[in-house]
């Protein structure tokens, strides 16, 4: 039988093993992240208003029987919201966007961006989504499974920007950065 030191050193020994091996392995790891849509900056259109920290359009859609396409145009809500990455040179595993589109002719469109200003010029990599028609019942916009990072010897920052029409909101938003 063990004494009790000696079990004891036993026991760390092992778990420092397993620590070693985990590491040892060179896996990337995922490190996801739920940002609410509170944490977006509006930049252009009607400033959108809070709801239980969701980004609501403050216009509500034309409901004019002719319709009012050029007013709800003008009315698109527009958000930038930060990412944070722990690694801003590596990719992502996934991003997800979570909306409700509820206007009747405009979809919410966001893009992903990795951008980093090179000293002369702006570099960027974008992808961007579409909501699929207006519904009360959230949608998810996925990209992935993987977007690369600029290759760049300055960090590029990272964000997601979105239009939101009259009547729309933005939830929430999730990364999953590839860490290495």
């Amino acid at each position: 039988m063990l004494s009790s030191s000696k079990a004891w050193r036993v026991g760390a020994i092992a778990l420092l093993a397993s620590v070693v091996l985990t590491l040892a392995s060179g896996e990337a790891f995922a490190d996801g992240k739920r940002y609410p849509a509170s944490m977006c900056v509006p930049w252009g259109g009607p400033r959108p208003i809070l709801h239980f920290s969701s980004l609501v359009a403050t216009k509500p859609p034309c409901t004019h029987p002719s319709g009012c396409p050029d007013a709800d145009q003008q009315n698109i809500n527009f958000v930038d919201c930060p990412i944070v990455k722990d690694n801003p040179f590596t990719g992502t595993n996934a991003v997800q966007v979570i909306v409700v589109d509820k206007h009747p002719a405009l979809d919410i469109k966001c893009w992903v961006t990795s951008i980093v200003w090179n000293g002369s010029a702006f570099l960027d990599k974008s992808d961007s989504r579409t909501s699929s028609g207006a519904t009360s019942q959230p949608q998810t916009l996925s990209y992935g499974p993987q977007l690369p990072a600029i290759s760049s010897s300055t960090e590029p920052h990272w964000y997601i920007s979105c239009g939101i029409p009259p009547g729309s909101s933005l939830i929430s938003y999730f990364v999953d950065e590839l860490n290495e």
